[in-house]
């Protein structure tokens, strides 16, 4: 809000006065210093404005001094791949999503987790439960995406139970990638229905992100669901 002229006269030490042509500057002037530390430091000014209801704020932050190891308060993740394969997903549709699959199972990191559910009418789980990834084991899910065939119709409701039913692994974050290129045929069809799963029926309090492709999707339940 004001002008200044900075001045460094030694090591850690800076003089700051206001510039000459900022000394009628309205409002008062505040000077904040982020000082050195081991964890972030941060600050905040507030400047209330009860015309708007509110009003505006200046925060800034500063990193910490020495960078944290690389492995510090790292998140292990736990993601389940919920891949629609109905009919209306055959040809290029079905290749992109196994492309799309390989390249999140590829981003993982080893000792990382993942499941791949695969629905139409019916719905199949590559693992009864996610698996730690290692080489055998995205291997073997690259096998289940290439054995995928689409046909049958849109099971929305019996895939996203099975995706979220499951107890994940203590301290990790469990995510949903939820993708369909239709609107919900088979099993139960109700929006209400599905809605209702997705905020009363995720004990494990999963993240849900959604992906709709192509035309033809609901996307007001998809952003419901997410």
């Amino acid at each position: 809000s004001h002008k200044l002229v900075t001045k460094r006269s030694g090591p850690g030490e800076i003089a700051v006065r206001l510039a000459e042509e900022s000394r009628r500057d309205p409002g008062a002037f505040l000077l904040s210093c982020l000082l050195q530390q081991d964890g972030v430091a941060a600050t905040l000014l507030a400047y209330p404005d009860p015309k708007i209801g509110g009003g505006y704020f200046l925060m800034l932050a500063g990193l910490p001094a020495e960078p944290p190891p690389a492995d510090a308060g790292k998140i292990r993740r736990e993601v389940t791949l919920v891949l629609d394969r109905s009919g209306s997903m055959r040809g290029e549709k079905l290749k992109q999503v196994r492309e799309a699959a390989l390249q999140i199972l590829a981003g993982l990191e080893e000792g990382e987790s993942y499941n791949v559910i695969a629905y139409d009418s019916a719905v199949d789980a590559f693992a009864p439960k996610p698996v730690r990834k290692d080489e055998e084991n995205v291997e073997a899910a690259g096998k289940f995406l290439e054995g995928l065939r689409a046909q049958g119709g849109t099971n929305i409701y019996d895939a996203l139970s099975e995706a979220l039913r499951h107890k994940p692994e203590a301290g990790s974050l469990p995510m949903v990638l939820f993708l369909t290129d239709g609107l919900p045929t088979i099993g139960r069809t109700a929006e209400a229905d599905i809605r209702d799963l997705a905020l009363k029926g995720n004990p494990h309090g999963r993240r849900v992100f959604t992906f709709g492709v192509g035309v033809d999707v609901n996307t007001p339940l998809l952003d419901k669901i997410a």
